[in-house]
């Protein structure tokens, strides 16, 4: 704990952020942990013909979990963490653990998304106690994403045809139906379908465990819960500030948090357009105000009171 391996060092984009004073100066003042979790828009190219895009995987893993190392090794119980999110998302299991990671590990987070925090992202921020959103910040639907036949789909999708077709079926005879039905009907395969809707009770069970540790009521974890993962009719939709209002979502609008938003935007801007296969990790710990100044502004005092004693 504290020292980071070489073989990590090689594994992560991860360091503690030096460059940028005013937040440092915010962390400071606020005595709050500051946490960057980004995304770049620019993929690492890996072979001529191969580019790889950040997602939320096990290197994300280990980063966080390295972060939560490094900052106990200077705070042992950290209450306040501001967390700056950009990511589109990635693997349910990495995203859950992560928003845990880091909820387990802080009192209250507030999370700042200038851009987006979309699938596994909006993931990571139910688990928070406030969701800070500008003019162009999105989440978005957190239905599970599946292969089939080589393509990601959306299980709700690959549900959705299945019902269309028992419907479909109800009153009609296989003899009378259409040969292409007929083919759909039977390339179903009833073991799938039962994977698909434990996935997707999966998520739900996940959703709902974040949202109560970020502070919702039942009712309205559950709520949420199903409306992310239900009610929407592709998981790309965007979820911008006023339907993640409408949704029961904790969000408050940028212009609360001047100061925060404009140095989060710039942080972002810092890294947006690295070329980077997984998320870059930062992190600004609060400096500890020094014992020596207390002591030497104490004896400058005493000293100042025995030369009056003195001169009387």
């Amino acid at each position: 704990m504290g020292k980071i391996s070489d073989s990590m060092k090689m594994l992560l984009d991860f360091e503690e952020e030096k460059e940028l004073p005013k937040l440092q100066e915010l962390a400071n003042k606020e005595n709050a942990v500051i946490i960057a979790l980004i995304a770049t828009y620019v993929p690492q190219k890996v072979s001529p013909s191969k580019s790889i895009r950040a997602e939320l995987g096990i290197t994300e893993e280990f980063g966080v979990e390295t972060l939560i190392d490094q900052i106990k090794t200077k705070i042992k119980k950290p209450k306040k963490a501001y967390l700056l999110l950009n990511s589109f998302g990635g693997g349910v299991m990495s995203s859950y653990k992560i928003a845990c990671a880091l909820k387990n590990s802080f009192d209250e987070i507030v999370v700042f998304v200038p851009h987006i925090a979309a699938s596994g992202g909006t993931l990571i921020t139910l688990g928070c106690n406030q969701i800070v959103m500008g003019m162009l910040s999105n989440l978005s639907p957190i239905d599970v994403q599946t292969y089939h036949k080589g393509m990601m789909v959306s299980a709700n999708s690959l549900n959705k045809a299945f019902g269309k077709l028992q419907n479909y079926f109800k009153d009609k005879e296989e003899a009378d139906a259409p040969y292409p039905y007929i083919a759909l009907m039977k390339q179903i395969d009833p073991v799938i379908m039962e994977e698909w809707n434990a996935l997707q009770y999966l998520m739900d069970k996940y959703a709902k465990n974040l949202l109560k540790k970020g502070g919702y009521v039942k009712q309205d974890a559950d709520n949420i819960s199903y409306k992310l993962i239900f009610g929407y009719d592709s998981h790309g939709q965007v979820i911008g500030f006023d339907d993640a209002k409408d949704l029961g979502l904790k969000v408050v609008k940028n212009t609360q948090y001047p100061e925060h938003w404009s140095l989060m935007k710039e942080w972002l801007g810092k890294y947006m357009l690295k070329a980077s296969a997984s998320h870059v990790i930062r992190y600004i710990i609060p400096e500890r105000k020094s014992k020596n100044k207390k002591i030497q502004v104490g004896g400058e005092k005493n000293d100042k009171k025995q030369k009056r004693r003195k001169s009387q």
